[in-house]
């Protein structure tokens, strides 16, 4: 019963806690009481010096000169398994720096693994610098790795700035600076592929609301009466809303998106307006060579001959009308637009066969 309560409670080393101990280490004027076989068992150096020819094989008093006695105790009290005494952030070091000199695996594999332990539920991101330091100079390829990975999603800035930074060699900075190009470059890819997918779906809806929209009008004012519609200003506001709320589906082409559904709106208000001013129109062809319609709001000029017609039509059915109507050009506020080197009785004929007022075809 008494040997059992030593696995509850630290051991004294200082006197002879136990029948069976056989060796006393002398640091610093200090004794501890040991067992030869579990100090050889742990460490190839204390097995050596018991099993040689060396004056420590029988000796009971083995001295370690350049020891501190603090440092002993806490050896013993770790590698002894009836002590209760864990491997922690006041100890890690100097056991560490006694495993090597003693070459006791097991302890720096041990202290590893507390160190591996301590970095994955930390969330400093500078202590991977800090124990990468200590990775480095014990040794502890485990640790290592675990610290450069952690490194690479450290800021440039943060890196540089670190205490640690200077004492990173060579061959693990550049396993870093590797690391962080890489995942720059799959973030590079990732994002590149995420904006053609989304530049693709905006354009593709794109067209969609203008071929949704001209077969709308075509269809309701070439043959209104028959297609029984009564369309009403609501219903505009209603379509304006709906393309509205479209637009603001895709954040990154929000903007075209929504230029494309107002230009649309624009679109159907005028032909509403049109119908509803001279409802005749969709009777006869249109003679473009006069205001023939209150909103019409550029002219275009062609060998002299003029046609009047509304800019958000022609932008409806040309990307180039578009752009020259929207972008930073003399033709975006400019009421007449010279057509140099065209045909005016060319021009008439697209204006027929593209404005949804005219019964025009193509043949």
């Amino acid at each position: 019963m008494a040997r059992k309560t030593l696995l509850t409670e630290l051991v004294d080393f200082s006197k002879p806690w136990d029948p069976f101990v056989d060796v006393t280490l002398l640091v610093e004027g200090r004794r501890f009481h040991a067992h030869r076989s579990i100090l050889a068992l742990w460490s190839p150096v204390f097995s050596r010096m018991f099993t040689a020819d060396f004056r420590e094989k029988t000796a009971q008093q083995i001295p370690l000169p350049g020891k501190k006695a603090n440092d002993i105790k806490e050896l013993l009290l770790v590698i002894y398994q009836t002590s209760a005494k864990p491997i922690d952030d006041r100890n890690f070091e100097l056991l560490l720096r006694l495993a090597e000199e003693y070459m006791m695996t097991k302890l720096t594999e041990k202290c590893e693994t507390y160190l591996m332990d301590w970095l994955d539920s930390s969330h400093q991101h500078g202590l991977c610098l800090n124990f990468l330091e200590i990775a480095q100079y014990y040794r502890l390829k485990k640790l290592e790795m675990a610290c450069i990975h952690k490194a690479q999603n450290i800021s440039f800035r943060e890196l540089r700035n670190h205490e640690a930074y200077g004492k990173i060699n060579l061959s693990n900075y550049r396993k870093i600076m590797e690391a962080r190009l890489e995942n720059m470059e799959k973030e590079l890819r990732a994002k590149g592929d995420a904006v053609w997918r989304l530049k693709s779906k905006a354009s593709e809806a794109r067209k969609g609301f203008q071929k949704i929209v001209s077969a709308l009008v075509f269809k309701i004012l070439r043959s209104p009466k028959r297609c029984g519609v009564n369309l009403e200003y609501s219903d505009f506001n209603r379509t304006s809303n709906s393309l509205q709320d479209k637009a603001n589906f895709l954040d990154l082409e929000s903007n075209m998106i929504n230029s494309t559904s107002h230009h649309i709106i624009d679109v159907i208000r005028t032909v509403y307006r049109v119908q509803n001013a001279n409802f005749n129109i969709v009777s006869h062809l249109v003679d473009f060579s006069k205001p023939w319609d209150p909103f019409v709001d550029v002219t275009l000029l062609v060998e002299g001959t003029r046609f009047h017609a509304h800019r958000n039509i022609l932008a409806l059915w040309s990307p180039v009308f578009s752009r020259m109507f929207t972008a930073d050009f003399r033709e975006k506020t400019a009421q007449q637009i010279p057509l140099p080197g065209k045909k005016p009785n060319d021009i008439k004929e697209l204006l027929l066969v593209i404005y949804p007022t005219s019964p025009k075809t193509i043949d």
